[in-house]
Formats: structure tokens, sequence, C-alpha cells
């Protein structure tokens, strides 16, 4: 749970993370990884420590084939 002062500042981080999502799902691994490493440094408010890892392994694997 979060203040009521902070619900604008936590739905526009959840906001990013959906929009990092969207990137993720399209492919574009590079767009997706720019939000989330903004949002892995925010902390734990998103999921975005999740979704950068299984990016990260998904960019490794573009690069290997």
């Amino acid at each position: 749970a979060y203040p009521a002062s902070e619900a604008k500042k936590v739905k526009a981080h959840l906001d990013q993370y959906d929009q990092s999502l969207q990137h993720f799902e399209e492919g574009n691994l590079k767009a997706a990884e720019a939000l989330l490493s903004k949002l892995v440094a925010l902390g734990q408010l998103t999921p975005a420590r999740f979704l950068a890892h299984y990016t990260a392994i998904k960019k490794m694997s573009h690069i290997i084939t």
C-alpha cells in the first residue's frame, strides 16, 4: 500500500511498466530494456526486475541465433 499522495507517481510507474511489457511482447527489446532499467532503479514498485531479466535473456538469444 502507498499513501494517496503517491498515487500519481505509482500510476505513472505502472504505466511505464505496461509500456515496457508491450515493447517486450512486440520484440522491441531495446525500448523495453531502456524503460525497465529506469524502473528497476526505482526499486520494487513494479515487477520490472522480473521482466528486465527475461528481456536480457531474450535479447541474448537473438544475438546467439
